[in-house]
Formats: C-alpha cells, structure tokens, sequence
C-alpha cells in the first residue's frame, strides 16, 4: 500500500539511527525522537535495546506533540528503560510561550559537512528566533563528531542479536519479552535472511564476524564512549536551552534504482546519520522542523534539548513554525 498526502494525520515511527527525522526532513513534517525511556517500547521489534526510540511524526508541532501525550507515560515496568517517577506534560496546550532570554546553540559540528544550501536555510531559520529575544549563537561539541562511530558497534552487534539469534524485543534485559514475536521473527530471518536489504545484510555480516573474532569488545568501548558522549552534551545543555543543527546533511537524494551498486545504496541507508544517531546514543530528545526549502525540497532543522525536557524543543519548534508561516 502506498501512502499519499493526507492520508494520515498523525505516525509513530521508530528510531534507531534517525529514523524518524530523516524521513520528517526530508519530506517536509515534524517528526520527534522522544528522550530514551520516555516512550515505552513495549510491543515494537527491538534492533538494539539501547538506542531504540518509538516517537511521533505530523504535519505540525502541535499534532506531533498532542500524539506525543497520547503515547508518554511509564508502562508499569514491562519497559525497564522507562524511570518509574517521570513526569508527562500536555505538551499541546503548553507551547506558546515567551521565549525571551533563551539560549540556543548552532552546533559547529553539527554544521559541518553539510550541503551550502541546507547550512544556509537552516542557520537563517535559527536566527529568526532573535527577534523573539532568544539569544542565538555558535558553539563546538567537538565529540559530536564521533557520535556516528560510537553508534555503529552498537548497532551492528544489536542488529546481529536481534536478527539473528532471534532476540527480536529486547536483548540481555529486564521487562516484558514477547514470547510468540521472538519465535515469529527468528523464524522469519531463518527462511527469508536473504530478503533483507543491502546495508542490513551488511550489518548482519559486519555483526556476525565482530562478534565471532572479537566477542564485546568494541561493543563495550562503544557503550563506554556513549556515557562520555552523554555527559558532553548534558554538560552544554546547562548553558543552552537547546542545539540547533541541519537534521541531515543534504536534500532528499534519488532513490537507488535497480541497477544501483551496492556502495550507491549503502550511502542511500546510512551517509546521512551524522547527526541524527548521536542522540539516540546519548539518549537526548531532539526534533525535526522544515526550515525552508531549496531546490523545490525541504531542508530540515534539528533542535536537540536536555534529557526529559522535551516540552522545551517542541516550544522552539513551534516558534519556528510560526515565523516560517
């Protein structure tokens, strides 16, 4: 079934490695990957139990954050991820607000890399937030830029676990295993493994000869390195509200065609998650809003916020959205 515009008002996407942002930037929506616990995942497919995210997707701030109060809330521990004392707003009838005396940061790193015209469009949307009286200027996180490969041991020995040994909810954890979902999912893999798409063939195998020449190991280190990423980004968000960067570092490409290599559509799944899979590493909330387009396709922003402040990026948003329309 193909979906057209309008067909839906409201989605909840999954995300792992930007998921949810990267199809929201690219055609022009909302789309939010909640803080980590603050959505359970009870009842999704897990592909790696640290970084996976449920959120939603809309067409505006408010509808993404009146469905984001419909799926908030803990889960009476089926989810262990989720801290039993969180607190859940109304995020739709809490968004306009005075932002004055703001402070957000155009993450440097965050910038780099990225197409002339989506640093352009998305830095000039950012700096419309000044005449709200939000102060707007650059700042460095240099460990963002490592951000894409701590995540990828992560993810490669997740997938692999997942997929392949069949822990397809949830891998060495406690809370609610789906039983009947995790002998459906190995059985799947087993007789149709060779179905699956290029970079997730590539995962798989990339998991599979990690863990049989090197066991943990750079999934340790990157676990490891994960906590220092968090710190760093906790550590800036003292000093600003929010970080502000293109969600992906350039417009919506062609997609593969049949006789695209395979080195085409590798670059097709995973050349654009340089900023997106930072955040579901460091578990920090971040949002993605069109900030204009160029060449007739949308640009997205991305606004990343403190852990459980979620409210706080759906404000920035929302102010985006208005002075945008």
């Amino acid at each position: 079934m193909q979906i057209k515009n309008g067909d839906v008002d409201m989605a909840i996407g999954g995300d792992q490695a930007g998921s949810i942002r990267i199809p929201a930037s690219w055609v022009g929506i909302v789309g939010l990957k909640p803080t980590y616990g603050l959505v359970s995942y009870t009842g999704a497919a897990a592909v790696e139990t640290t970084i996976d995210h449920l959120g939603p997707m809309a067409a505006s701030v408010k509808d993404c954050a009146l469905l984001l109060e419909a799926i908030t809330g803990y889960d009476d521990g089926l989810d262990p991820r989720q801290p039993s004392a969180m607190k859940c707003e109304k995020y739709s009838e809490l968004l306009e607000v005075d932002l004055s005396g703001k402070r957000v940061g155009l993450l440097l790193e965050g910038f780099a890399g990225c197409e002339p015209d989506v640093q352009n469009i998305v830095g000039e949307a950012a700096r419309k937030l000044g005449s709200l009286g939000v102060k707007v200027e650059e700042v460095s996180l240099p460990l963002h830029k490592n951000g894409v490969a701590i995540w990828t041991p992560i993810a490669m020995d997740g997938a692999y676990q997942c997929m392949v040994k069949g822990f397809g909810v949830g891998y060495m954890s406690k809370g609610y295993f789906n039983e009947s979902l995790m002998n459906k999912l190995r059985e799947s893999y087993a007789l149709n493994i060779y179905k699956v798409s290029d970079p997730m063939k590539l995962m798989l195998m990339v998991g599979s000869y990690v863990e049989k020449n090197y066991g943990g190991r750079f999934y340790a280190r990157a676990q490891n390195l994960s906590m220092q990423l968090t710190r760093a980004y906790d550590t800036l968000l003292k000093t600003y509200d929010a970080l502000v960067m293109p969600t992906l570092p350039y417009k919506a490409p062609k997609l593969p065609s049949a006789t695209s290599s395979v080195a085409d559509r590798l670059k097709n799944a995973l050349g654009m998650i340089q900023n997106t899979a930072p955040f579901d590493v460091s578990g920090h909330h971040a949002i993605s809003i069109n900030a204009g387009f160029s060449e007739q396709l949308p640009v997205g922003m991305q606004i990343g916020g403190a852990r459980f402040a979620d409210l706080t990026v759906l404000r920035f948003a929302r102010a985006i959205e208005k002075l945008n329309n």
